[in-house]
């Protein structure tokens, strides 16, 4: 293969564009100027990160890739358990069913060809696990907690010391990540796509207001991290850089208790009340019928839609057309491990008290911190920034993108046409040199109604299609 450049996918979870301004965030700003910024970027749903990184390094939507959520039941794995998908469960997951996603990611397309992948994560174990979740040795992930080699881990103990204990800013393992990351992966290891996962602003952003002095010093320390690269960069230009975040944010109006809210309401309209298992994911929920059953479905709607938290609903193709919600397929959710019934909370177009727009229900939390997980605007819309030898300098992209776009992007970059049957497409209106087909930005409006006693429940999911690839732009209710 002819020598091209390198690309490090770098992730910033719960980042915002709007945050990316030179009073937050210089460096990062600065690096968006020379750059190409995609303004209509948008997560998956659910808007959490698990199912994003994941898109993010398949190409992607999550009934493609086969993980709903960060609890989810895997019926293949175990149909009458809700587990959350850390790096232990999903070890035990591997051990007994086999790689456990459904496609191909990125470790496994480039070592095909004989190329190599390094992460450096200092997020959740699961999040990390996932990056080479099937242990390619063309592939090694550094975490504070494990490594993928196992024997990697105290390779880098003994090199770079002891990770820091683990604390809300994080700013030591910060400073500890970036270290191994620019001496050790990007100078030693020299890896045809590494990458980079900050865990903040998303930590700080679930114990504060979006937008509060917390938030801002969150930001702050990520671009101190992003300064240093920076300024690796610029003594090493053949490399192609993205900066992507999972999922927005939004601010907790109030928080639902949604599993003690079933079991409690709906004990005396269903026999087996524990056929139903319930699998929160913050501003989303996760319903799956154990056994399936479409009786049960409608009752758990009925229920639903009368409740002033309820968002947007989403069921399964296989239980046909059912009134009042959406079919699981529209949004790149339906596949072989597709939940039964997806609920979004109640998103509202409100600002918070630092003018931050985009408030909604939780599953959990604190009122008036922030949360993420639902289908509203400030959620399902996110970052993506490409600076490097390939990417046009100083441009505003308005097309529509996703993270089911990094992937095929980033395989594109390295030289390697192997995207399969992916969801997402490269981002060739950002790139140097590359043809561009023109094609039309399609624009779609979903309405759905139910009506039950005196409640009429009406919903509305708006969707963006370009060049075959889906991105949802909202949900909302009325």
């Amino acid at each position: 293969m002819e020598d091209l450049s390198k690309v490090l996918i770098f992730g910033i979870d719960g980042l915002q564009l709007s945050q990316v301004i030179p009073e937050k965030m210089p460096n990062l700003s600065k690096l968006k100027s020379r750059g190409t910024f995609w303004s209509e970027h948008h997560s998956v749903f659910p808007t959490v990160t698990r199912v994003n990184t994941v898109s993010m390094l398949t190409g992607c939507n999550p009934g493609t890739h086969g993980l709903a959520g960060n609890y989810v039941v895997l019926r293949d794995y175990d149909p009458s358990e809700v587990i959350p998908l850390l790096q232990p469960e999903l070890e035990e997951v591997t051990a007994k069913i086999g790689p456990v996603l459904k496609v191909p990611n990125i470790v496994n397309i480039i070592a095909k060809y004989g190329l190599k992948f390094a992460a450096v994560n200092i997020g959740s174990t699961g999040n990390a696990y996932l990056h080479n979740y099937d242990k390619s040795p063309n592939g090694i992930v550094i975490h504070p907690e494990f490594c993928i080699p196992d024997t990697l881990e105290q390779d880098i103990q003994d090199r770079f010391g002891k990770w820091p204990a683990k604390t809300l800013y994080d700013e030591d393992r910060q400073e500890k990540a970036m270290e191994i990351l620019l001496s050790y992966v990007l100078d030693e290891l020299d890896p045809s796509v590494a990458m980079f996962w900050s865990n903040n602003p998303d930590t700080v952003q679930h114990a504060s207001p979006v937008g509060g002095q917390m938030s801002d010093k969150a930001l702050s320390i990520v671009d101190n991290q992003i300064g240093k690269l920076s300024r690796y960069i610029d003594a090493n230009k053949n490399m192609n850089i993205l900066f992507v975040s999972d999922h927005g944010y939004s601010t907790i109006k109030d928080t639902v208790n949604i599993a003690d809210n079933i079991k409690k309401e709906m004990v005396h309209l269903i026999p087996d009340i524990d056929q139903i298992l319930i699998a929160p994911n913050g501003g989303s929920v996760l319903f799956y019928i154990n056994p399936p059953d479409v009786k049960v479905i409608e009752t758990l709607i009925d229920y639903l839609i009368q409740q002033p938290w309820c968002g947007n609903l989403l069921t399964s193709s296989k239980f046909g057309d059912i009134e009042g919600s959406v079919d699981l397929g529209i949004t790149g959710l339906e596949g072989e491990r597709s939940p039964d019934l997806v609920m979004s909370f109640r998103w509202e177009n409100l600002m918070n008290e630092f003018s931050v727009p985009g408030v909604a229900y939780n599953s959990g939390g604190v009122k008036g911190n922030g949360l993420h997980g639902s289908m509203g605007f400030s959620e399902q819309h996110c970052t993506l920034i490409g600076f490097g030898p390939d990417f046009h300098e100083g441009i505003e992209v308005k097309i529509p993108s996703g993270n089911i776009d990094v992937a095929p992007t980033v395989l594109d970059l390295i030289g390697i046409n192997d995207t399969f049957k992916m969801d997402g497409r490269v981002l060739s209106e950002g790139l140097v040199g590359r043809n561009l087909s023109s094609s039309e930005i399609l624009k779609k409006e979903i309405f759905k109604e139910r009506k039950i006693h005196s409640t009429q429940y009406r919903q509305q999911i708006d969707i963006s299609e370009y060049k075959g690839s889906i991105y949802i732009d909202q949900g909302k209710v009325f």
